[in-house]
């Protein structure tokens, strides 16, 4: 850019002011030494400064103290070696060349030191946002794979105290329970990294919780499960739909002597995948205790996943209990 700047300098001082080829390049030479010299010291100086308020204002003063000790530099070294004006010069073109100096290099040093301490001031607060972002990510990936985890155990544990139950009752059945336990959670260590699966093998890892709570329940409890065909290919996170029955079967089973149906239906509608669970719902009945994690966690882990807070609706029609859950999947 110097060397930019000396060679129009020369063109213009010789078609200009009629100075000679020579002349014409010493003065864009010495304009170039001169601003290189200057600049380093400017760059040295704002590299020397540490402070963090106040720097824009540093570097506009040291860009015009250097720019005016770089014109009398200038206007010295011209007097002592070189022929500053060609014979014939006009008072105007005088003037010119005598003031030049003084408004050329402070102006070029003070824009270039402003220019340099803003680019470094944006780029550092890129770099802090790209920190700030990353930061955010993996608090992100921390929570969603803590909520990921809880789950695990939550299942675990309901169904280690069902096999508790039948390994003296029902020894057989307590043994084809710890195999389908074993068998999801296999599966679930296969999927634990994967942020996405389709909705075939959610209902995979679903179907061999529905005949552990089965066993458990025996012909009280029925599940109604209607998947519209298109909707299998659609994606999901992993191990949703499993505490989302759960809670319906403590609010729905619970409690009641008669048989008790659970309603499932999974359609797909445009960029949305529509999870309808519905339950048997008696406000004056208490549910079994549980551990609490439930709808609330499935809500936060959708959340964090797709950043909106309406995608699961839980409400109360006609003594039904009704989630709704909505799954993205243009995202």
């Amino acid at each position: 850019m110097c060397l930019i700047i000396g060679l129009l300098l020369t063109l213009y001082l010789h078609f200009a002011f009629l100075f000679s080829w020579s002349d014409a390049s010493k003065e864009g030479a010495l304009f170039c030494i001169i601003n290189l010299a200057a600049g380093g010291i400017l760059m040295w100086l704002l590299k020397a400064y540490t402070a963090r308020f106040g720097k824009v204002a540093f570097a506009g003063f040291v860009g015009l103290i250097l720019g005016l000790g770089a014109a009398f530099v200038h206007v010295e070294v011209v007097d002592i070696f070189f022929q500053s004006l060609p014979d014939g010069s006009t008072d105007f073109q005088r003037a010119i060349l005598v003031l030049g100096p003084w408004i050329d290099y402070p102006f070029m040093l003070v824009v270039y030191a402003l220019a340099t301490t803003l680019y470094e001031q944006i780029e550092t607060l890129k770099r802090r946002y790209a920190l700030h972002q990353d930061a955010e990510t993996l608090l992100k990936e921390a929570e969603l794979f803590k909520l990921r985890q809880q789950l695990q155990p939550h299942f675990l544990y309901n169904s280690l105290n069902s096999i508790s139950a039948l390994i003296i009752l029902e020894p057989t059945k307590a043994e084809q329970m710890v195999g389908r336990l074993s068998d999801f959670l296999r599966s679930s260590l296969k999927q634990g990294k994967t942020e996405r699966i389709p909705l075939s093998e959610e209902l995979a890892f679903l179907q061999n919780y529905l005949w552990i709570e089965s066993v458990r329940f025996g012909d009280r409890l029925k599940v109604d499960l209607q998947v519209d065909e298109a909707a299998h290919a659609a994606v999901m996170p992993p191990f949703l739909l499993q505490p989302v029955l759960e809670n319906a079967i403590r609010f729905g089973v619970y409690g009641r002597a008669g048989e008790v149906l659970i309603s499932v239906t999974v359609r797909l509608e445009p960029e949305l995948l529509k999870i309808i669970v519905s339950n048997p719902f008696d406000p004056d009945m208490k549910a079994a205790s549980g551990t609490g994690f439930g709808l609330k966690g499935i809500q936060r882990r959708l959340y964090l996943s797709y950043g909106r807070q309406d995608l699961v609706v839980a409400e109360v029609h006609a003594e039904q209990f009704v989630t709704t859950i909505l799954i993205p999947q243009s995202v």
